[in-house]
């Protein structure tokens, strides 16, 4: 049972991202979800077919970071990468909606977006499929998360770091970011 003084303090903690800037860095996702009815197995393989019956796009990884953000009503400054691909581009109207800045996403052509599409049935998770990779980024993807970074920092009180081993938050990366961090003194989470 949470008591009138836990609820104010929760209360309290919540009102504190309030007109905050914050900086989000790392592996940015989309998280699609197919739901259905299964029916019957398919005559092709002993497997079931889901009869589609609504598809819906959530913000995940570090996107999701920042959704929360931006919900609490702090402003949210998201980096990362996506790719030159339509994901990339329902990833950024999604953001967009929730009124998440996109202007410091940078696209790489030769890295897919992160997508995690699951396929839902009768409220049980039949399967997932994951469009990825965790090679780390190049030498120019890392100089322009870097150039970001150093081109916003001032502009925000809090750096949040969400690593889904996607390879985006590399050791250099990190060592650099921290570094920024102190020489600004800007926590990072």
């Amino acid at each position: 049972m949470i008591t009138t003084g836990m609820k104010n303090k929760i209360i309290n903690i919540i009102d504190l991202f309030k007109n905050q800037n914050i900086l989000i860095i790392g592996d940015i996702m989309l998280d699609r979800y197919i739901s259905g009815d299964v029916s019957r197995i398919s005559p092709e393989a002993p497997v079931q077919v889901v009869n589609v019956g609504k598809e819906g796009n959530t913000l995940g990884g570090a996107a999701n970071v920042a959704n929360n953000i931006a919900s609490l009503g702090g402003t949210a400054f998201l980096v990362g990468i996506i790719g030159g691909d339509i994901s990339g581009r329902t990833l950024k109207m999604e953001l967009k909606k929730r009124d998440i800045i996109t202007d410091y996403l940078i696209t790489d052509m030769k890295r897919p977006t992160i997508q995690k599409m699951r396929i839902i049935a009768r409220n049980q998770q039949l399967l997932r499929v994951d469009f990825d990779t965790n090679k780390e980024i190049g030498v120019q993807s890392f100089e322009k998360v870097i150039a970001i970074v150093r081109k916003i920092i001032q502009k925000v009180g809090v750096i949040i770091i969400s690593d889904y081993g996607k390879g985006i938050i590399t050791k250099i990366l990190m060592d650099e970011i921290i570094k920024l961090a102190i020489n600004n003194k800007i926590k990072i989470i």
